[in-house]
């Protein structure tokens, strides 16, 4: 803790009490979504995995669309790192991409 003695222009004696723990302030939702966001230059490295929000911004798909694809055999699996936790492959995404006449 710091302590800063002073006096006003009346002459008052004032003491002013800090303490030097950064204490940052809790991140919205918003700017939670933000600090995770993948870049799309992953999908340049082969054994990348890629999260949901990486997967839709590189195929133009939203989640469900993508989850539905799937359900129908018409999107390439994803790999599972834990009981929350999915990741699609770099490579089988821009498979599924040059696939649908998208990379020309």
């Amino acid at each position: 803790m710091t302590t800063i003695n002073a006096t006003n222009k009346a002459g008052a004696a004032a003491s002013i009490h800090t303490t030097n723990a950064f204490k940052p302030e809790p991140l919205t939702g918003a700017e939670r979504c933000i600090k995770n966001i993948q870049s799309l230059d992953v999908l340049q490295l082969a054994d990348a995995l890629l999260r949901i929000q990486t997967v839709g911004q590189a195929t133009g798909l939203s989640g469900a669309t993508i989850y539905r694809k799937l359900a129908a055999g018409q999107f390439p699996a994803p790999v599972r790192l834990g009981a929350r936790c999915t990741r699609w492959k770099a490579a089988d995404v821009r498979a599924w991409i040059q696939a649908q006449g998208g990379d020309q």
